[in-house]
C-alpha cells in the first residue's frame, strides 16, 4: 500500500467518531467503504457489524419521525419514513415490525357521514381524535424537542431520507425554513408556521418549499389558509392535489372535495389504492355511498386484505342498508389478521378501525351475544384508547 493508500483502521476510527458525533449517515458510508475495500477479512467483518448497528440506529430515528408525522396527521410522510426504514433494513435486519407498523398507519381514520340509523355516538370516531384533522395533541415547546441538540445536523440527517432533487433545493434555504421543517417533522406544525413566517413570501418560494408551509397550516387546523396557499402554488404535483382534497374536507366543502379527489385520481398515470380510497371517502362524506362502493369494486375483486380498502367499502355498504355484506368484509379482514398472527407467531396487527365499525354493525343487527362479546374482548386488548367503553359494554351484556 502506498503512502496515501487506503487505511482501514483509520477509516474505522473515523467512522466511530462520526457515529459518536451523531453523524450516522457519514459513519455508515465510512463503514461501507471499509467493508468494500479492506484487505483483511477481520476488518471487513468488523465494519459490516458496526454498519448494521448504525443502520439500526437510523431505522429507529426514521420510526420516531414516522411517529411524529402520524401524530401530526401527515400519514403520507409517516409512510415515507417507514419505507426508508425498510430500505435501511435490507435483507439482513428484522423487517417484520416495520412491515406491521406500515400497515397499521395505512387505515383511514376520519369520521364519516352515516345513515340516519347510525350506531350510538360513543362508538363512532371522535372528530377531536382524528389525526387527519391536524394538531390535536399538545405540541412540544422545548427547543431541544423541536430542533434537537444540533439543528443543522438534525436537518442534514433528514435530508438523507428525501428525494435528491428536494435535498438540493431544501439545502439552499435559510435557517427559518430549516427550523420550520424540523419542527414539522416532530409533530409541531404551529411552531413550524412561526419559523416559516420569518421567510419572504413575496414572491412565493419554489413549490416544494411553499408546500411545506401549506402542509403545516393544514395540520394546525388552518385549512382555509392552507387551501389559499395551495391554490397559489404552481406545479404542486400529486402532493399539492392531495392537500387540496384534505383542506376541502376539513372545511366541510364535500362536493368540492369530490371534484378535487376526482382530479387527483385522473391526473395519475395509473390507479392507486391510496388515491382511490381517498376519493371513496369523499364520496361517502358527500352522501354518495353507491358511487363510492362502485369505485372500490375493482380493488375488492382482487381480494386484498387491506384495512384502508375494506373499511370505506364497509362504510358505503352500511349506508346502502347492506349491513350483512359490510360485516362480512370486516369479519374476513379481522379473521385474516388473527390467523396470520397464529401462523407467524407475531403479535396480531389487529385492524382497530375495522373492529370499531364492526362493533357498531353488530349492535344494529342484533348479533348473538357470543359474537358481540368476542369482538369486544379483542377490542379491549387492541384498542386501549376506548378500553373503558368496551369494558362497560361487556358488563352490560
Amino acid at each position: 500500500m502506498g503512502l496515501f493508500g487506503f487505511n482501514a483502521e483509520k477509516k474505522i476510527a473515523q467512522a466511530r467518531r462520526q457515529a459518536a458525533d451523531g453523524k450516522l449517515y457519514d459513519a455508515l458510508r465510512s463503514y461501507e467503504e471499509v467493508a468494500e475495500r479492506a484487505d483483511q477479512a477481520a476488518l471487513r467483518e468488523a465494519a459490516e457489524s458496526e454498519a448494521r448497528d448504525i443502520r439500526t440506529r437510523m431505522i429507529e430515528a426514521r420510526v420516531e419521525e414516522a411517529d411524529a408525522f402520524e401524530a401530526a396527521g401527515d400519514l403520507v410522510a409517516a409512510k415515507d419514513r417507514l419505507q426508508t426504514a425498510l430500505d435501511l433494513a435490507g435483507d439482513d435486519l428484522p423487517r417484520e415490525r416495520l412491515d406491521e407498523r406500515l400497515r397499521a398507519i395505512e387505515s383511514p381514520r376520519r369520521p364519516t357521514r352515516v345513515s340516519p340509523e347510525a350506531p350510538p355516538q360513543d362508538l363512532l370516531p371522535d372528530p377531536e381524535e382524528d389525526p387527519h384533522r391536524g394538531a390535536i395533541r399538545a405540541e412540544p415547546t422545548d427547543p431541544h424537542d423541536l430542533y434537537g441538540e444540533d439543528p443543522e445536523q438534525e436537518f442534514e440527517m433528514l435530508m438523507h431520507t428525501l428525494d435528491p432533487n428536494l435535498v438540493a433545493l431544501y439545502q439552499q434555504q435559510g435557517e427559518p425554513f430549516r427550523l420550520g421543517f424540523l419542527a414539522l417533522t416532530r409533530g409541531a406544525p404551529r411552531a413550524a408556521i412561526e419559523q416559516f413566517d420569518r421567510m419572504d413570501w413575496d414572491p412565493l418560494p419554489p413549490a416544494p418549499v411553499a408546500f411545506e408551509r401549506a402542509r403545516a397550516l393544514l395540520l394546525a387546523r388552518r385549512a382555509e389558509e392552507a387551501l389559499e396557499l395551495a391554490d397559489r402554488i404552481e406545479d404542486a404535483g400529486p402532493a399539492g392535489r392531495w392537500l387540496r382534497v384534505e383542506a376541502l374536507r376539513d372545511l366541510g366543502r364535500v362536493d368540492d372535495a369530490v371534484v378535487a379527489a376526482t382530479e387527483l385520481v385522473n391526473a395519475q398515470p395509473a390507479n392507486t389504492l391510496e388515491s382511490d380510497t381517498l376519493l371513496a371517502w369523499t364520496l361517502i362524506e358527500a352522501g354518495r355511498p353507491e358511487e363510492a362502493y362502485e369505485h372500490l369494486e375493482g380493488w375488492l375483486d382482487r381480494g386484498l386484505p387491506e384495512e384502508d380498502l375494506l373499511v370505506p367499502a364497509a362504510q358505503a355498504l352500511s349506508m346502502l342498508e347492506r349491513g350483512e355484506e359490510a360485516a362480512h368484509l370486516l369479519e374476513n379482514l379481522i379473521q385474516y389478521r388473527l390467523e396470520s398472527s397464529l401462523a407467524t407467531g407475531r403479535e396480531p396487527n389487529f385492524p382497530v378501525q375495522a373492529g370499531r365499525r364492526l362493533l357498531s354493525l353488530y349492535g344494529r343487527a342484533g348479533r348473538p351475544p357470543a359474537e358481540y362479546q368476542a369482538l369486544l374482548m379483542h377490542l379491549v386488548d387492541f384498542d386501549p384508547e376506548r378500553g373503558e367503553q368496551y369494558r362497560s359494554l361487556l358488563l352490560r351484556k
